[in-house]
């Protein structure tokens, strides 16, 4: 056979290789694609077939799956479900002109929260920082759901603020209360609405999913402080302003928190309160020298108003570490909802009362995983300490990525001081695509899973 007909045969099957592997690609997207649209209907099947990854593969992966994920959530239609982000505040307003806003509505249930996004400055290369911004006010006895002034006044508060005080770049999400007669931040569907509206943020308004921010003034700093421990895997920092209360200070371990607030706010012992919740977050910290960062900034000569300006410029400095090398998560209730994941560990079950007590950290050097586990079962008696055991009644979710561990080597997981699990785990695409239709995030599309404890009964 001479040279050129060999050269021939060559460049023939390299093309016909390059063709079949075309085709396969195209298949699993289409599969991958089949996948999503159903899971995102609430339908998960079978997964389509994947080989294991390469550490060096898993980057390119995740940006394949958010782009699957993306159209899918398209094809869906949640790119309706919220308003683009507008021209900036600076642009709206060039040449002394008055900046027209767009408000929306975000519904849950039967409630309907309205809203309105505010730009500032310039967009960063990985996105817009974003501030959820709550207004002050509260609950009120009127006979509609947004029948009260006050309320409104302090949404148009926060725009305002927002335009003329607030100094960092970026999108601000301002919302008003769902129902004035409620009140309140914490209800279930404002769970729900922020939730979802951080999700599609990240995926259709340009959000930089580990530059988000949650703060408040007054009845909004209240629902900062309720809000940023049970969330606190969303948030990269959170800031209550003129508004001072306890809250669930553990789960503050990963996310900085300023509390700004006058000295002379006395009304309902806020500033008693936040010297109390800041005494609590420095006792964690004396014990988890790497956790806690917080601060309160108490400004002199000021009572319930206050130079709001300081608690977003504070904020806008930190970033969040989704993969942190330590959790602690105090899995508790808020309005009667419990989360399922907090950063790379989740739960098979939550507590059907009571709380769960988790600990967990990863040495990537020993390439260990060391978690305590434990249910905190209320006492019957009013006064009486709670009951304490080892966590039996949901196994523990354990994601691991090569930022916590050595997914190459074995990894040994410790549970209660005992073995949990020792072995390799296989960095898998599936695990990926699980991964990010639970979470939405981008972040947390962790590729390697094991689920550990005993089956509860």
């Amino acid at each position: 056979m001479n040279i050129q007909r060999m050269k021939k045969i060559y460049l023939l099957s390299v093309a016909l290789l390059s063709v079949s592997s075309s085709h396969a690609q195209v298949a699993e997207s289409s599969d991958v694609a089949a996948w999503l649209d159903a899971a995102l209907a609430g339908n998960v099947g079978a997964l389509p077939k994947s080989p294991a990854l390469k550490a060096d593969e898993v980057k390119g992966v995740q940006q394949e799956l958010w782009d699957a994920y993306t159209a899918a959530a398209k094809r869906a239609g949640w790119d309706k479900q919220l308003l683009p982000v507008p021209k900036t505040f600076e642009e709206m307003t060039k040449g002394g002109k008055k900046p027209e806003l767009k408000a929306g509505k975000l519904v849950s249930g039967d409630k309907t929260m309205p809203y309105l996004f505010m730009a500032k400055g310039k967009k960063p290369a990985a996105g817009w920082p974003m501030f959820i911004c709550l207004h002050g006010g509260g609950q009120h006895k009127v006979e509609t759901a947004h029948g009260w002034d006050v309320n409104t006044r302090e949404w148009q508060a926060q725009m305002s603020l927002t335009a003329r005080v607030y100094q960092p770049d970026g999108l601000y999400f301002i919302p008003r209360m769902a129902d004035d007669r409620l009140g309140r931040w914490w209800h279930k569907h404002n769970i729900d609405i922020f939730t979802r509206m951080i999700r599609n943020a990240v995926l259709f308004n340009e959000v930089d999913p580990n530059k988000i921010y949650i703060m408040g003034i007054s009845q909004g700093g209240y629902g900062s402080c309720h809000l940023a421990p049970f969330m606190a895997d969303l948030f990269a920092g959170a800031g209550p302003m003129a508004g001072g209360m306890m809250t669930v200070t553990e789960n503050l371990r990963n996310l900085p928190f300023q509390s700004d607030i006058g000295e002379k706010d006395t009304m309902y012992d806020r500033i008693k309160l936040a010297k109390e919740l800041h005494a609590a977050i420095d006792a964690h910290k004396a014990n988890d020298p790497k956790g806690y960062k917080n601060l309160l900034a108490i400004q002199a000569g000021r009572g319930h108003g206050i130079d709001y300006s300081q608690s977003p410029s504070w904020l806008a400095k930190h970033t969040r570490t989704p993969h942190p090398d330590k959790i602690v998560w105090r899995c508790h209730e808020k309005a009667g909802i419990y989360r399922e994941n907090f950063y790379w560990i989740g739960l098979t079950e939550t507590p059907e009362k009571g709380e769960f007590d988790i600990n967990a950290a990863a040495d990537q050097e020993k390439n260990l995983v060391t978690i305590t586990a434990e249910e905190v079962i209320p006492a019957k008696e009013k006064g009486a300490k709670p009951t304490r055991k080892p966590l039996t009644s949901s196994q523990i979710i354990v994601n691991l990525s090569d930022d916590l561990v050595d997914l190459d080597q074995e990894v040994t997981i410790m549970l209660n001081g005992k073995q949990a699990f020792k072995g390799k785990l296989k960095r898998s695409r599936n695990t990926m695509l699980q991964n990010l239709v639970k979470r939405g995030d981008p972040n947390y599309t962790f590729p390697a899973q094991v689920i550990i404890g005993a089956k509860p009964e």
